[in-house]
């Protein structure tokens, strides 16, 4: 689907990948942009671009919401005791705060979070990245509903996945894990991802806050997937980034273990 000899910047973002996208799902690149500007007149007041982390060579590991998340609890301690900064996709915070471990960042479009949830963030300044696209209005305006009471809450940026306007930016990617991979290259933070079943049968149980349990994947789940596999590959053209096991997700193989000792 995608050119993988472009580099991963926003220019080629913009101009070879999100057009392809927008076709292949029947998106409208007008509705959000429409989106970002109707936000950044209603609620929205965006004063400051994301920053770099300047966390030169610092680990990270990007937990998805994947069904084989739920197999890495043996890991959380490790984890815990370490100082890797941890990065979590939408739904996947649940798992984390349901194990007793925050995250450092999360990246959402909001539709795996639920208002507890998005209270714990804010109460806590947890950094957060939300993308603001053509449907997810309800979900924008319940969360700035809810920021309302945590006038504190600093650690919070609007992006859209279109072309920008003054004082926002673009987040490249397209779903959740695969704009925390390219954020978290981009920041040379060496990612290892845990969660990422691109090829699963299955939407994991933590995608969305109204799931119990692992459901069948729909054929539109499986085009979002099969994009964030593409991204993914795109990302493994010009970076270095793990997985514990790539029949699932790209990336290099390695064992926990292994990650945790590497020197990079």
């Amino acid at each position: 689907m995608f050119d993988h000899n472009y580099t991963v910047n926003t220019d080629n973002w913009l101009q070879h990948f999100y057009p392809k996208i927008c076709s292949k799902l029947n998106i409208s690149s007008k509705s959000d942009y429409e989106e970002m500007v109707y936000w950044n007149q209603n609620g929205i007041k965006q004063n400051k671009l994301s920053p770099m982390l300047n966390l030169k060579s610092q680990k990270s590991i990007i937990f998805g919401s994947g069904p084989s998340l739920v197999n890495h609890e043996n890991n959380l301690q490790k984890i815990i005791n370490s100082k890797l900064f941890i990065i979590s996709c939408d739904g996947a915070t649940r798992w984390l705060l349901q194990n007793n471990r925050s995250p450092n960042l999360v990246i959402s479009d909001l539709d795996g979070l639920d208002s507890k949830i998005i209270e714990y963030i804010l109460s806590n300044n947890i950094m957060m990245h939300v993308l603001i696209h053509g449907d997810n209005r309800d979900k924008v305006s319940n969360f700035l509903d809810i920021k309302q009471d945590f006038n504190d809450s600093t650690n919070i940026w609007f992006f859209t996945q279109g072309k920008p306007i003054e004082n926002w930016s673009n987040s490249i990617g397209f779903t959740d894990g695969d704009r925390a991979l390219i954020f978290a290259l981009l920041n040379k933070l060496n990612p290892l991802l845990l969660g990422f079943d691109l090829n699963s049968t299955l939407i994991g149980e933590y995608s969305k806050p109204y799931f119990n349990s692992n459901q069948s994947m729909t054929e539109h789940k499986q085009k979002k997937m099969d994009i964030a596999k593409n991204i993914l590959n795109w990302c493994s053209f010009h970076y270095r980034f793990y997985t514990l096991d790539n029949r699932y997700s790209p990336g290099l193989e390695i064992d926990f273990p292994e990650y945790m000792e590497l020197r990079l």
